[in-house]
């Protein structure tokens, strides 16, 4: 009964450091490059990434481990008027904290996305794309609407 005890204060610990950590901003390794083109020139390109986030947790006397916080999808961010190119990292740290021997930081891993490409006049494009690492270079020929 008291491991079981110690391991839940070591998820519950895990958890409320997690919530105190998500909102800090930073940076990781592996870049994600993405060049939008459009016919007619001009479109807005938009992006939204998707992933899955990471906390690793150290408590003093419990140790250390990685809790899966699960999944997540970034909000739409406007990349500019196309031509556009973007580039980000596919794994962004979103802080690390340290108190009295406690500690922990959470990353977000980008897997996914959602490209939009819109201009008055035309049909909203939307593409998925998967990020691996290897450049994305999208052509888009926009239709008029009816």
């Amino acid at each position: 009964m008291r491991n079981h005890t110690r391991r839940l204060d070591l998820a519950i610990a895990g958890w409320l450091l997690a919530m105190t950590i998500v909102g800090l901003a930073g940076c990781g390794s592996s870049k994600q490059k993405v060049a939008v083109k459009t016919s007619p020139p001009g479109a807005e390109v938009m992006l939204q990434r998707r992933g899955v986030m990471d906390i690793d947790v150290s408590v003093p006397t419990y140790g250390s481990g990685d809790l899966a916080a699960g999944k997540f999808e970034d909000d739409f961010i406007t990349l500019g008027n196309a031509p556009v190119k973007y580039e980000f990292d596919l794994s962004e740290s979103q802080g690390s904290i340290n108190i009295k021997g406690v500690g922990g930081s959470a990353t977000k891993n980008y897997r996914e996305g959602t490209i939009r490409v819109q201009l008055p006049g035309y049909m909203t494009v939307e593409r998925l794309v998967a990020f691996s690492g290897s450049a994305i270079n999208l052509e888009i020929t926009l239709q008029p609407k009816d």
